[in-house]
């Protein structure tokens, strides 16, 4: 049995036989889960609940699709409703234990899990996700009993969570990577792998200094790896210390020469302490391992713009609007003719930044300065 919140855990046996409509919009509230239409999901889930208050799978999809939608005190709600109906349903007393304790209410969380761990001692999960909420309560030495007991019956297990937590940070579920990645480090302590994603998700989150510390620990055991020096120097650079981020991305680079993105990075770094020489090579040099390489087109057309090399600027843009066109690329070509006094270009450049799908800020302020810009045209 795998405990956990997630879009829907059915459980054979504990489902009482549904109406056909009840059904039909529970499958139709699954599906709208997977297109990632949580709000439609939970309706549909609400109106098979009317239709059939006792329709159990349900009730705990809708559970859970809650807490994931970060309404916990409804997603508690519905968890207690299930386990009302359903005394000792195991799905249900796990999604609440991990509802109570993201609220903080540890000693109640702490008690679903017992019962949990006595209802299916077998259960590597139950001890994994218990020693997780006695971490969180600062019960340390009852974590560590938890997490040992776990390891020593599955000692590949932390596989299983450290995946779950990559997939929920690529759906944008840093909450939810936390906790799997958490119990995935503590069930695999001598592995890089998990230490490596529990830095991405402390990135994620903007706790950079913890995501530093993070992949430190995972060099500790992978010492030299090009990948895990590139991600910590991309978190030392969030934090402005620009020679450690570069010291960095040099031992990268002289380990997986390679790689575009590494001599982008360390171009952006240097051109932070203030090396600009030492940033345009990085950005030259990314771009012949990789002509594609939008990021080193339009870094380079920037730093060459603040130099005043406007004619090449402008043919580094170009190069990125070939390869992605973006509204930001788009507008920093256009400011590159507004000062080379072509103002006709610049407002079609701004008229073709207007035609993409853009956040309603960025449409605004382009649109302002659309304005401005054929004031100015139309001024003698």
């Amino acid at each position: 049995m795998r405990i956990a919140i997630a879009a829907c855990l059915l459980v054979s046996g504990c489902a009482t036989a549904a109406r056909p409509d009840a059904r039909a919009l529970f499958r139709e509230a699954v599906q709208r889960y997977s297109d990632g239409d949580v709000k439609r999901a939970l309706e549909l889930a609400a109106e098979a609940l009317a239709a059939q208050p006792d329709y159990s799978e349900a009730r705990l999809f809708r559970a859970s699709a809650l807490a994931v939608a970060g309404r916990r005190e409804e997603s508690l709600a519905e968890f207690s409703e299930a386990l009302r109906q359903v005394p000792g349903q195991r799905d249900a007393l796990g999604g609440r234990a991990l509802v109570l304790a993201e609220l903080g209410r540890h000693d109640a969380a702490v008690a679903d899990l017992d019962a949990l761990v006595a209802a299916a001692p077998e259960s590597v999960d139950a001890l994994a996700l218990r020693g997780w909420v006695f971490a969180r309560a600062g019960r340390i030495s009852e974590s560590h009993r938890d997490y040992e007991d776990a390891r020593s019956r599955d000692p590949q297990r932390w596989k299983v969570y450290h995946n779950s937590g990559v997939r929920d940070l690529e759906r944008g579920r840093a909450a939810f990577a936390e906790r799997h990645v958490e119990i995935a480090v503590a069930l695999a302590p001598g592995e890089p792998e998990p230490l490596v994603a529990l830095g991405r998700v402390h990135a994620e989150q903007l706790r950079y200094d913890r995501a530093a510390a993070d992949f430190s620990r995972a060099l500790d055991f992978r010492p030299g790896d090009a990948m895990i020096l590139y991600q910590r120097g991309l978190v030392l650079m969030a934090l402005k210390r620009w020679p450690q981020a570069v010291e960095d991305f040099d031992q990268s680079i002289a380990r997986q020469p390679s790689t575009a993105m590494v001599w982008v990075a360390r171009g952006l770094a240097r051109y932070a302490k203030d090396d600009v020489d030492g940033a345009e090579a990085d950005f030259t040099e990314a771009i012949a391992i990789d002509p594609k390489c939008r990021d080193a087109w339009r870094h380079r057309g920037r730093l060459r713009y603040g130099l005043g090399v406007l004619g090449d600027a402008e043919q580094d843009f170009l190069k990125a609007l070939a390869i992605i066109a973006t509204a930001e690329d788009i507008r920093s070509l256009a400011q590159i003719y507004v000062d080379k006094e072509e103002v006709d270009r610049a407002v079609q450049l701004y008229e073709q930044a207007l035609r993409l799908p853009l956040e309603r800020d960025m449409r605004d302020q382009l649109e302002l300065e659309l304005a401005a810009l054929r004031k100015r045209r139309s001024q003698p």
